[in-house]
């Protein structure tokens, strides 16, 4: 999930970044990325989110399919008009959209990073 999650941050640092690149482009509209609503509907979802592997079918099954590591993050075009020409882009909101990005991918980037480190950190024998 953190895999989806970073594609989802890098997807939507490109999206903001073509907004802002188009703000004065007459009859632009504005685009965002859909992620974090998809993984809340997955994580809502009733079905179990993991699935037990079965060397041989006497083996009693447990769990399901994975429902959020199926998730992959959408670019959304966003509706409303803003400017005279057409355009709704908002300067001010994508900026402040990317750094609450750039602040999220380091998150994730830290998250990343510390699961790697606990692995590492398995691999060898805790030393």
């Amino acid at each position: 999930m953190l895999g989806s999650a970073l594609d989802a941050a890098a997807m939507r640092q490109k999206v903001i970044a073509d907004n802002i690149a188009n703000v004065d482009t007459p009859h632009y509209k504005s685009k965002g990325v859909s992620f974090e609503e998809e993984l809340k509907k997955a994580l809502n979802s009733s079905k179990p989110t993991f699935e037990g592997y079965r060397t041989n079918p006497a083996h009693v099954p447990f769990g399901g399919s994975s429902t959020t590591s199926s998730i992959i993050p959408k670019i959304v075009i966003k509706q409303g008009i803003m400017q005279n020409h057409l355009n709704n882009v908002d300067v001010d909101a994508e900026m402040t959209n990317m750094v609450k990005n750039q602040i999220w991918y380091n998150a994730l980037i830290d998250q990343t990073n510390s699961h790697f480190s606990g692995l590492k950190k398995a691999i060898s024998g805790g030393k």
